[in-house]
Protein backbone atom coordinates (compact mmCIF):
# COMPACT_ATOMS: atom_id res chain seq x y z
CA UNK A 1 0.00 0.00 0.00
CA UNK A 2 1.38 3.04 -0.99
CA UNK A 3 1.90 5.75 1.80
CA UNK A 4 -0.16 8.32 0.34
CA UNK A 5 -3.02 5.62 0.04
CA UNK A 6 -3.01 5.40 3.84
CA UNK A 7 -3.15 8.38 4.77
CA UNK A 8 -6.25 9.09 1.97
CA UNK A 9 -8.30 6.22 4.20
CA UNK A 10 -7.02 7.84 7.39
CA UNK A 11 -8.20 11.26 6.42
CA UNK A 12 -11.66 9.59 4.83
CA UNK A 13 -12.01 8.55 8.30
CA UNK A 14 -11.63 11.13 10.29
CA UNK A 15 -14.08 13.12 8.00
CA UNK A 16 -16.68 10.59 8.59
CA UNK A 17 -16.03 10.69 12.31
CA UNK A 18 -16.28 14.62 12.35
CA UNK A 19 -19.20 14.57 10.68
CA UNK A 20 -20.95 11.86 12.67
CA UNK A 21 -20.27 13.76 15.41
CA UNK A 22 -21.77 17.33 13.99
CA UNK A 23 -24.96 15.08 13.33
CA UNK A 24 -24.62 13.27 16.72
CA UNK A 25 -24.71 10.12 15.26
CA UNK A 26 -22.93 6.51 16.58
CA UNK A 27 -21.03 4.52 14.87
CA UNK A 28 -22.55 1.20 14.53
CA UNK A 29 -21.72 -1.60 16.41
CA UNK A 30 -19.92 -4.03 14.13
CA UNK A 31 -22.45 -7.60 13.48
CA UNK A 32 -21.39 -10.59 14.73
CA UNK A 33 -22.19 -12.48 11.27
CA UNK A 34 -19.52 -10.60 9.51
CA UNK A 35 -16.35 -12.62 8.77
CA UNK A 36 -13.65 -13.15 6.57
CA UNK A 37 -14.27 -13.95 2.87
CA UNK A 38 -16.39 -11.04 2.39
CA UNK A 39 -13.69 -8.95 0.70
CA UNK A 40 -14.15 -4.97 0.17
CA UNK A 41 -11.88 -5.84 -3.17
CA UNK A 42 -14.95 -6.05 -5.47
CA UNK A 43 -12.42 -5.86 -8.47
CA UNK A 44 -9.79 -8.67 -7.24
CA UNK A 45 -7.14 -6.72 -8.04
CA UNK A 46 -5.06 -6.92 -5.27
CA UNK A 47 -5.86 -3.80 -3.73
CA UNK A 48 -8.88 -1.97 -2.51
CA UNK A 49 -8.85 1.58 -4.05
CA UNK A 50 -10.92 3.97 -5.76
CA UNK A 51 -11.72 1.29 -8.31
CA UNK A 52 -13.76 -0.76 -5.65
CA UNK A 53 -15.44 2.23 -4.58
CA UNK A 54 -17.04 3.26 -7.92
CA UNK A 55 -18.12 -0.47 -7.99
CA UNK A 56 -19.64 -0.03 -4.26
CA UNK A 57 -21.23 3.43 -4.94
CA UNK A 58 -23.01 1.56 -7.95
CA UNK A 59 -24.33 -1.11 -6.05
CA UNK A 60 -25.51 1.17 -2.87
CA UNK A 61 -29.04 1.11 -1.80
CA UNK A 62 -29.06 -2.81 -3.45
CA UNK A 63 -29.46 -6.22 -2.27
CA UNK A 64 -26.38 -7.62 -3.93
CA UNK A 65 -24.44 -10.44 -1.79
CA UNK A 66 -21.18 -9.52 -2.65
CA UNK A 67 -21.26 -5.73 -1.16
CA UNK A 68 -22.93 -5.98 1.62
CA UNK A 69 -20.23 -6.70 3.62
CA UNK A 70 -21.94 -6.86 7.28
CA UNK A 71 -24.66 -9.70 5.72
CA UNK A 72 -27.06 -7.41 6.94
CA UNK A 73 -28.74 -7.75 3.66
CA UNK A 74 -28.95 -4.67 2.15
CA UNK A 75 -25.73 -2.31 1.51
CA UNK A 76 -25.97 0.46 3.12
CA UNK A 77 -23.81 2.69 5.58
CA UNK A 78 -22.94 -0.45 7.81
CA UNK A 79 -20.90 -1.81 4.43
CA UNK A 80 -19.55 1.76 3.61
CA UNK A 81 -18.28 2.18 6.87
CA UNK A 82 -16.44 -1.37 6.49
CA UNK A 83 -15.39 -0.27 3.37
CA UNK A 84 -13.47 2.99 5.00
CA UNK A 85 -11.94 0.83 7.47
CA UNK A 86 -10.59 -1.57 4.65
CA UNK A 87 -10.10 1.51 2.06
CA UNK A 88 -5.80 1.60 1.09
CA UNK A 89 -5.23 -2.10 2.03
CA UNK A 90 -4.37 -5.37 -0.07
CA UNK A 91 -7.42 -7.51 -0.42
CA UNK A 92 -7.56 -10.83 -1.56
Amino acid sequence: MSKDMGEEAMHLRERLEQYLESVDAQLPVPNPNYGPGKSSDFNSDGQIDFQDFLEFARAYGSEEARFDLDNSGRVDFADFLKFVQDFGSAGN
